[in-house]
């Protein structure tokens, strides 16, 4: 364990009286061996006195509690950068918004990867929350899982992250410097430019691609989100809910560097291990290759090799089946079959058609039994009842 460096909590609160107490508790009832950690609670101006009151009688178990109510309302995204530029003062600082619940051994692995990735230039920030949601493709995500406790990613976190005064100003000077219509960028996905402006996020994931770094994601996570109605939900949803860390003393987590991984995506959720398995088994140059696993990357990403589940009319160098979990494994362990393809552009078998076609509704059908083999077909049908019915 690592005790040079201290760490800030920030909890970024607003209107929702239930969640913040919620997380309080759970960060009180964590393990800080013994550290004394200052707990600074930002509360975002608003009809919100009884919120204003849960924080003042918080009675905060580990050290220094500060309390700053913002004399005007700033939304979300200023609200989050505010919290950010703190970094300033407390050098190392661990961002919670509200509705965020932590396991009782965040604070260790905190301090954990702090040590081992705090001078890492490729490091935008750490996360505590593992990600089991694909955002783009709307289905289910899991990280391939080699010897490490934690895997790359091109997005950042927002559901628990930390972020250290470089790492946080490397950011800042980027956004203060960015004039451009972030909907025009061809960097992130068509969803991502369309999250609301309140979105901190997609600024900060636009920065990562510009920039080539990744945050630093754990294989379990450390903190979970409630997903209750605010600024981006409608209604509480238990979408972001990952399995917790349950734990009082796991204290060896094992960390690997970028360059180490097998586990590091990019912004698609593609694991950019593919790129180095293709070179290795078929002689081509990663700079040549696209990985499209979920199908989601525009034609205009393609390169001349484009391993997909689209189907189209080039030339097939080999395919892949749809079996071992997570679907990358297939193309790592050779398993033959039809789910996806290694084309190749430059060789075409219809001349009059070489577009890639979107995916069909027997493909779809297939990743959706794949995804969720699980769940009888009846769950099935009453989950998309339910979601058509939420929609009247």
């Amino acid at each position: 364990m690592y005790r040079n460096e201290k760490i800030t909590i920030i909890v970024v609160a607003y209107n929702r009286i239930k969640p913040l107490k919620r997380l309080l508790t759970s960060l009180n009832e964590a393990n800080y061996f013994d550290d004394k950690v200052t707990l600074y609670i930002s509360i975002d101006n608003g009809d919100n006195e009884p919120v204003l009151e849960l924080a003042n009688n918080f009675d905060w178990l580990h050290g220094k509690k500060i309390i700053n109510y913002n004399k005007s309302n700033l939304g979300l995204k200023k609200h989050i950068i505010k919290c950010g530029d703190l970094s300033n003062e407390f050098d190392n600082i661990i961002i919670l918004e509200d509705d965020t619940f932590v396991s009782n051994d965040f604070y260790n692995y905190a301090k954990s990867t702090l040590e081992f990735y705090k001078e890492d230039k490729s490091i935008a920030g750490i996360s505590l929350y593992s990600q089991r949601i694909n955002e783009i493709s709307n289905l289910p995500f899991l990280p391939i899982h080699d010897s490490n406790d934690v895997f790359f990613f091109k997005l950042p976190a927002s559901s628990g992250q930390l972020w250290t005064k470089n790492q946080w100003n490397n950011f800042k000077s980027w956004y203060n410097n960015y004039n451009e219509d972030i909907s025009c960028s061809n960097k992130l996905p068509n969803n991502i430019k369309k999250w609301p402006e309140s979105s901190w996020k997609k600024y900060f994931a636009l920065y990562m691609q510009e920039e080539d770094k990744y945050f630093v994601y754990p294989q379990h996570s450390l903190s979970t989100n409630f997903g209750e109605e605010g600024t981006h939900a409608l209604q509480n949803s238990n979408r972001h809910q990952t399995p917790l860390l349950f734990s009082f003393d796991y204290t060896n987590f094992n960390l690997a560097f970028l360059e180490e991984s097998k586990a590091v995506y990019d912004i698609y959720y593609e694991n950019e291990a593919l790129y180095d398995y293709l070179h290795k088994k078929f002689d081509i140059c990663p700079e040549e290759i696209t990985i499209d696993l979920y199908g989601q990357k525009s034609n205009d990403l393609f390169k001349r090799y484009v391993l997909t589940s689209r189907k189209c009319n080039y030339l097939s160098l080999a395919s892949f089946a749809n079996r071992l979990y997570p679907h990358e494994l297939n193309i790592l362990k050779n398993i033959k079959g039809k789910a996806f393809h290694l084309y190749d552009t430059q060789n075409s078998i219809d001349h009059k058609n070489r577009s890639f076609n979107l995916i069909n509704f027997n493909d779809r059908y297939n990743r959706l039994k794949y995804f969720y083999s699980k769940l009888s077909f009846k769950d099935i049908v009453v989950m998309l009842l339910g979601k058509i019915k939420g929609k009247l």
